[in-house]
Parts: structure tokens; C-alpha cells; sequence
């Protein structure tokens, strides 16, 4: 998803200019911005920190027209898309707009646009990650492991925790109720230098692998990496029975509302499952 946000109108006075009198003589500047990025977190969390802060956007782009001088607008265009294209946003379309500018002629306005869009890391991708545990405070486990994942890789969403009924083979032992939730982070396109990551902090947890579907201090699984696909000895992605279990579509669906997993929307499957006793925590 892409949205746009824009500043209109914003108005500073600067000491910009060829002619030697506007070196010295402020005169008013005006900057339009468009900003791209994805603003479907924000719109869920309702949390100036998951989107850009317009308010943070026009304090950098006053302090630029009120500070150092500049004979071109061009050059102040370009110190502005520079110093914006830190924020989180995909894509910038900044104009610059000069209304007094010493023209002998009649004239409405003098401006110049500069765009900026962030180029994709094809070395990278958005990799979904599903956490669980049932066994020796699985909250601390799950939350813990959110922290030691965070350490390793950018972290794009992270749910809420949810409490779900263990799905066991016919015979199995009960087992306790286990914690779960679902991460997006970018992290290398190397899938299985991922997976081993993920292992490895597994392994800090205590994990044992005695049995399959057994109850477990930790368990991290890749359930979706962007269009990428492999099917190999060490990894299957996207994750084969993904599609069959809600407790990693809902909290998947609860960081993006707008998934897909295998050509269908996630809302799609999770519709079309069962009750299977998931329950959000916070």
C-alpha cells in the first residue's frame, strides 16, 4: 500500500539569491511536499511513530530556507529532499517557490520541483516471521525473542500477543496453551542465513526438537518473504500448512490487513477456517 502526504504552503523567510541585495534582504519562500510511503500502521495504530510527523517535516524545511544561503532555488530544493529523505517515507516531490522573485515583469510565480524515490534493496525483503511458545513463561519467551529478532534484523510491524488452544496430532498428549505473534522485519533475501538466525536464538530459548508438534519453549517459523519462494531440504517458503492455522494468520492479518499468502488475501483463509480458540491478549 502507498499513501501521500502533503504540506502545502508552508512559508519562510530566507536570504536566497544571485542579486547582492537578496543576500542580505530576507524575502519569502514557499514549499509544497508530497510524501510516499505506506501509512496502513499508523492507520491501524492510530501512532504518530509508525507514519511521518508533518509538524518534524516543516521544522527541517524552515530551517533550511532560514539558514544557509543559497543562489538557486535549485540548491534549496536539493538541501530539502536531502533532509527529508531520512524520514520514513518511499518517495519525496518537494516544490520550491520563489514569489518575489526580481523578475521586471509581470508574473504570478517562479518554482522548481524536485522528486526522490527510494530505490528497492533487491540484496533484501519483508520476511514474516511467526513466534510460539507454550512451556516456562511463554509471554517472557515471545516477548523476549521479539526483542533478540529486533537485534538482528529492521523491524517493519510486531502484533499483539495472543493466546491460542495447542493443535495436536490424534493421540497426542495435551499440551499447555501456547503465546503467539507475528513480526514483519527486512532482512536478507539469503533465506536460510535468516532461518539459521532464527534457530539460533531458538536454541538461547532452551528449544528442543524431540518432537514433532511437541510443546516448546520457543518456536520461530518464516511464513512469508515478500515473492520470494523456496522449497528445500532446510526451508519451505512460503510456509506450507501457513494457510490452516489462525494463530499465525490473525495475528499475521492484524500487522497487514492487505496480506496474501499463496495468490489469496489472509482475511480470505482466516474466513474460511475454523474456530480454533485464538484469542488476542494485548
Amino acid at each position: 500500500m502507498m499513501n501521500k502526504i502533503s504540506l502545502t504552503g508552508l512559508r519562510a523567510r530566507g536570504t536566497h539569491g544571485v542579486l547582492e541585495h537578496e543576500k542580505i534582504e530576507p524575502q519569502d519562500f514557499v514549499v509544497d511536499v508530497d510524501m510516499w510511503l505506506d501509512a496502513s500502521a499508523a492507520a491501524r495504530s492510530d501512532d504518530v511513530a509508525h507514519t511521518v510527523s508533518y509538524a518534524e517535516v516543516a521544522d527541517a524545511i524552515v530551517e533550511i530556507i532560514e539558514g544557509e544561503h543559497a543562489d538557486l532555488i535549485e540548491t534549496l530544493a536539493d538541501r530539502i529532499v536531502r533532509r527529508l529523505s531520512v524520514f520514513p517515507v518511499d518517495g519525496l516531490s518537494v516544490t520550491v517557490h520563489k514569489p518575489n522573485a526580481p523578475i521586471p515583469h509581470q508574473f504570478e510565480d517562479v518554482s522548481v520541483t524536485f522528486e526522490w524515490w527510494r530505490l528497492p534493496d533487491t540484496d533484501t525483503c519483508e520476511v514474516v516471521i511467526s513466534l510460539g511458545s507454550n512451556l516456562d513463561d511463554p509471554r517472557a519467551h515471545v516477548r523476549e525473542a521479539i526483542e533478540q529478532i529486533g537485534d538482528s534484523f529492521e523491524v517493519l510491524a510486531v502484533s499483539s500477543l495472543y493466546e491460542t488452544a495447542p493443535q495436536l496430532a490424534e493421540g497426542q498428549q495435551p499440551q499447555p496453551a501456547y503465546v503467539n505473534a507475528a513480526m514483519k522485519v527486512r532482512a536478507s533475501a539469503d533465506l536460510e542465513a535468516v532461518l539459521l538466525n532464527l534457530q539460533e536464538i531458538e536454541q538461547a530459548h532452551g528449544r528442543v526438537r524431540d518432537e514433532r508438534w511437541g510443546a516448546r519453549t520457543l518456536d520461530l517459523d518464516i511464513i512469508s518473504a515478500g515473492g520470494l519462494s523456496t522449497d528445500g531440504p532446510l526451508l519451505t517458503v512460503p510456509h506450507p500448512r501457513a494457510h490452516e492455522r489462525r494463530f499465525v494468520l490473525e495475528p499475521w492479518l492484524e500487522i497487514d490487513p492487505h496480506a496474501t499468502l499463496g495468490g489469496r488475501a489472509v482475511s480470505d483463509l482466516v474466513d474460511e477456517l475454523p474456530e480454533q480458540s485464538v484469542k488476542r491478549l494485548d
